[in-house]
This record gives structure tokens, sequence and C-alpha cells, in this order.
């Protein structure tokens, strides 16, 4: 049979050794991806790159009484309940025998306020950050590891500022909360 094609010299032989080119690199790469692997986590862990603490958590809420402030300079007044958290229930316990200093740290911020500063959303922003402040004053500033964080994080947490122009906690109180806030 003159007319069936024959094969080219050495077809078969290429194929196999194509296949056998590409099993063998597998192993080769699995092995290296688990030793670069295995390197990056032994140096991440064993030299010296340490993970954020994270930040204190609120573990009790002081709720405050209902105020009722004249604003500055108008004939207005602010009706307001106010709740802060704590990051240990001992701060909270302190709160309760230091509630008059508390209140009037309190009023003393609203009532340099006026109806603008109260009227929008970053003027309510301020006021919390500012009562949190005087709150912090008034029951100590925290001291690092209180509350199992590092010194390190305490350090970061005091020159690091969100979005609402506020600095993060660093003292007892690390939240105010707005209960009820109207004026008139």
């Amino acid at each position: 049979m003159p007319d069936e094609p024959k094969p080219a010299e050495g077809g078969e032989e290429k194929k196999t050794k194509k296949k056998g080119k590409g099993k063998g690199k597998l192993p080769l790469i699995l092995a290296l991806v688990l030793v670069l692997g295995g390197g990056g986590f032994f140096a991440k862990t064993k030299m010296g790159h340490k993970a954020k603490p994270p930040p204190p958590k609120v573990v009790a809420i002081v709720p405050i009484d209902e105020m009722i402030v004249n604003l500055a300079n108008t004939t207005s007044f602010l009706k307001c309940q106010f709740a802060f958290g704590v990051a240990d229930a001992k701060y909270a316990k302190e709160a309760e025998e230091k509630m008059p200093a508390i209140k009037d740290a309190i009023v003393m911020t609203l009532t340099s306020k006026s109806t603008q500063d109260v009227k929008d959303l970053a003027g309510k922003e301020k006021i919390k950050s500012e009562i949190k402040d005087a709150l912090n004053t008034i029951l100590g500033e925290h001291e690092p590891g209180a509350d199992n964080q590092s010194e390190e994080h305490a350090k970061t947490l005091k020159s690091t500022e969100d979005g609402s122009g506020s600095y993060h906690p660093t003292g007892p109180v690390l939240e105010v909360y707005i209960t009820s806030f109207a004026w008139m």
C-alpha cells in the first residue's frame, strides 16, 4: 500500500517527550510554592512581625440622666441625654461616684455651644468628642496595659484619627452616645 502516508520519523517520540516534560515540572513548582510559603510564614511569625492588637472594647455603659441646658448667647435651650461606654467595669463604678463632676463637665460643654453648633451632624460629633475628652480627664487617663493593650498599641491609638475628626480611644471612656437630643 504505497498510498498510505507514513508517519514522520520521531513524531511519536516528540509527543512522548513533551508529555514527560510537563509532568516533571509540576512537583518542582509545588515544592517551590511550599518552600516559599513556609519561609514567608516563618518570617512573619518568628522575625518580629507582630500583629496589631485589637482596639479596646466597651465593656460597660454608664447612662446619664436627662439634662436641660441653655445654649450660648440665645434664649434657646437643649434637652438631651447621654451615655458613655468604658473600657473596664471599674470605670463604670468610679463614674457613679463622680457623677456630679461628670454632669458638670457636660453642662459646661453644652452651654458653650450655640444653636448652630448643635444643629448638624458634625457639630454633634464634635460635642461627643469634647465630652469624651472631659470624661477621660475626670476619670483619669487610661494607663497603657490596663485593659490588656500594649504600650505600642496605646501610642498608635493616640496618634490615629478616624473619619469624624476625633481621636481613637485612649482613656477609660471609649464612646459617648447621644440617647436624646432636642433644642428649642
